[in-house]
């Protein structure tokens, strides 16, 4: 069934190992008949089509070796898997500002994309926030008591001390590709916020004014709230 409505999650299933008991897509069929469940892959397949097919198959290629991995002992799944798919938005985010040639880098001290336009260059490193520990202690660990919690409106100070080091990482990272050319490096954070973190007004002026202080002449810092799984 699946084939058809998510051809570019299929493909990448192709080509995992299909008979590990760990891969991700082990009875997928069966998942998919939840609604909610279809939605989010629908939404995950439609960012994979953005891709142009010679950076579909460089992103498969670094996304498959993660279907099969998953980290039971932190209880985060197959987190690495949706990490790496989620790089896509890096592609996308070039495409949107105007770049035409877009490829995919290879290594692992690299930044993740480069891309052209005429004269303009630029490389872009995608950085995904996770879930805390305490998020995923609170929904896994037994002996963690489900108490109600409250809402938080500003985003808590050890979230922001976890953006600012990930920022100073990717900036590093990003300056040490090509240190005297003049390109445009770009650092585009993916956020997934705590289920007790509010996406409104005030967390995201936040954001913006992270955006302001860390963006320089050297770097641009791009933050995105991205989708919980």
């Amino acid at each position: 069934m699946w084939k058809k409505l998510l051809p570019r999650l299929y493909d990448l299933y192709c080509h995992s190992d299909r008979s590990n008991p760990d891969n991700y897509f082990h009875d997928f069929s069966e998942r998919l008949q939840e609604g909610f469940v279809l939605k989010t892959f629908q939404q995950i397949e439609f960012m994979l089509e953005q891709l142009d097919e010679s950076a579909w198959n460089d992103l498969r290629s670094r996304a498959v070796s993660y279907v099969n991995v998953t980290d039971s002992k932190k209880h985060r799944g197959w987190q690495q898997l949706f990490s790496a798919l989620e790089e896509a938005k890096g592609y996308i985010y070039l495409r949107e500002t105007g770049y035409s040639q877009i490829s995919f880098l290879h290594g692992e001290s690299l930044p993740d994309l480069i891309a052209t336009n005429g004269n303009s260059a630029a490389l872009l490193e995608v950085k995904t926030i996770n879930a805390s520990d305490r998020e995923i202690a609170y929904f896994n660990d037994r002996s963690v008591v489900q108490e109600a919690r409250n809402v938080m409106y500003l985003i808590p100070a050890k979230l922001d001390a976890k953006l600012l080091s990930t920022i100073a990482a990717a900036k590093k990272q990003l300056r040490s590709y090509r240190p005297n050319e003049t390109l445009r490096r770009i650092c585009l954070l993916l956020i997934r916020f705590d289920m007790d973190v509010r996406k409104g007004s005030k967390s995201i002026e936040q954001l913006k004014n992270i955006e302001q202080r860390e963006s320089d002449k050297t770097c641009e810092v791009v933050c995105q709230i991205t989708f919980s799984l």
